[in-house]
């Protein structure tokens, strides 16, 4: 069976709206995924098996796919995450290559197929997003405030650094969003954990455009931490 969890503090409870399943919390934010074909196999079938993690306010796109080998893998998603139609999630499927033959010799009777190596947890932290169509692979970890432009590749086990911008195949590092200063208090404030009476009260700065004014970008930041 697959093991679907949540910030447990706030949930609330899981209830399909036509054809996404919606994960409600208790102060009226909610994640939703796709209600049918999410979840798969190697054999295109819903496997009975592996551990999906949503976070708060996050969405995974309609035609997403998330390939489970066995119950030691691990998809985890944080709060706000956009994703995109299509992605998916290759989370193992690894072929040994450094032995003579890279085929499923466990098909052929009386042989064994060759170990399947571990990737890892896919991890994604928080306010990320996806592009359309974009393909991740396992142990991969993605941090805070990434973007990921449609149709990239993110390779087995590659991290991508907090606030930067990553397109192609393989998936490079074209930019940051924002300065270096800017990202380190944004990482301090860390809004993606703030109640949802934080975000209320300070709604206007969710919608600031920390690029037009970064002095006047990086005080406001300082005035938050300073009243966190």
């Amino acid at each position: 069976m697959i093991t679907i969890s949540t910030d447990k503090n706030l949930f609330l409870n899981n209830e399909r709206q036509g054809d996404r399943i919606v994960v409600n919390f208790k102060d009226g934010r909610n994640s939703s995924f796709p209600a049918e074909g999410l979840f798969t196999n190697w054999t295109g079938k819903q496997p009975d098996y592996g551990n999906f993690h949503i976070g708060i306010q996050s969405g995974v796109g309609y035609g997403s796919k998330i390939k489970f080998d066995n119950n030691s893998q691990k998809l985890i998603i944080g709060n706000y995450f956009a994703g995109g139609w299509n992605t998916k999630f290759v989370l193992n499927g690894m072929h040994n290559t450094n032995t003579p033959s890279q085929s499923v010799l466990g098909t052929i009777p009386g042989m064994k197929s060759q170990p399947v190596e571990n990737l890892g947890d896919t991890i994604l932290h928080h306010d990320i997003w996806f592009g359309d169509e974009v393909f991740v692979m396992g142990g991969v970890k993605i941090n805070t405030g990434c973007v990921v432009g449609a149709c990239s590749v993110i390779p087995p086990r590659k991290e991508l650094e907090s606030f930067g911008v990553y397109v192609g195949q393989p998936a490079k590092l074209i930019k940051f969003r924002f300065s270096e200063e800017i990202i380190d208090l944004l990482i301090k404030l860390a809004w993606w954990h703030k109640p949802l009476a934080w975000l209320h009260a300070n709604h206007e700065f969710m919608h600031l455009d920390l690029n037009a004014d970064k002095g006047k970008s990086i005080e406001v930041l300082k005035e938050l931490l300073r009243n966190n």
